[in-house]
């Protein structure tokens, strides 16, 4: 019977690797390394939550590659659109879309990535939670305990700075659509220091986000061009 220590250490230890991968993956389809994760550090507990899932949900069926991986594929799927789904509720954005893929579900999961799950779930169960827990039965029991506290602080503290960056980052959204409403109705000179500000406000706070998640980036773009168009054609109007 493992310990809640162990159990930690193994989601945290799948969370680094998911991230790493997912960075392999996006340098191989796009050629540029990408922090994906959303959290700063290199980790993506989605994956870490995934493994976990596989491990305790189909323990009784480690003998059936094929039973792993269609309900691997099922198991990882439901986790990223839940995430997907809770996420744009909290913080009013979807971060990835899938829309443009064939067989997605609501842009939120699509079929190519859910192949890709249950071949890593597979992965999981025969290769990778073998050699971590050979890995992590070496250390000691009580310096694990530290380990996962530590790691436990590091993602805690992690979290809070990200919800911090992002809420930031959501209200800068909000200010440069806001502005961008007021000068259909009015278009008073004060606006132009107001944009300004929430240009560079916008700037500061997206870069690390906008870069691991390329769909807010372009919805962001969009409005960003239509606020300078709408510069534009206030100045001719003069």
């Amino acid at each position: 019977m493992y310990s809640i220590s162990f159990w930690f250490v193994v989601f945290f230890l799948f969370s680094v690797l998911g991230y790493f991968l997912e960075v392999i993956y996006c340098y191989i389809m796009s050629g540029e390394l990408i922090n994906r994760g959303f959290l700063k550090g290199p980790y993506c507990p989605i994956y870490g939550a995934g493994g976990i899932c596989i491990l305790f949900l189909l323990k009784n069926y480690k003998d059936d590659p094929i039973i792993i991986f269609v309900f691997g594929l099922i198991i990882c799927s439901v986790i990223e659109y839940l995430t997907s789904y809770i996420m744009e509720k909290l913080f009013n954005n979807k971060w990835w879309d899938y829309s443009d893929k064939k067989f997605n579900i609501n842009g939120r999961v699509c079929l190519l990535n859910s192949v890709l799950f249950g071949i890593a779930g597979v992965a999981v169960v025969y290769f990778f939670f073998p050699l971590v827990s050979k890995i992590i039965k070496l250390i000691n029991e009580k310096l694990l305990i530290v380990l996962s506290i530590i790691l436990l602080i590091i993602f805690l503290v992690d979290l809070t700075l990200t919800i911090i960056e992002v809420n930031k980052f959501n209200n800068q959204i909000k200010i440069i659509n806001k502005i961008r409403k007021e000068f259909v109705v009015k278009i008073p000179i004060l606006l132009q220091k107001k944009i300004n500000h929430a240009l560079e406000k916008y700037k500061s706070y997206s870069k690390r986000i906008i870069n691991a998640f390329p769909h807010i980036k372009i919805n962001q773009e969009k409005n960003i061009k239509l606020l300078i168009k709408a510069i534009k054609e206030n100045k001719n109007k003069r």
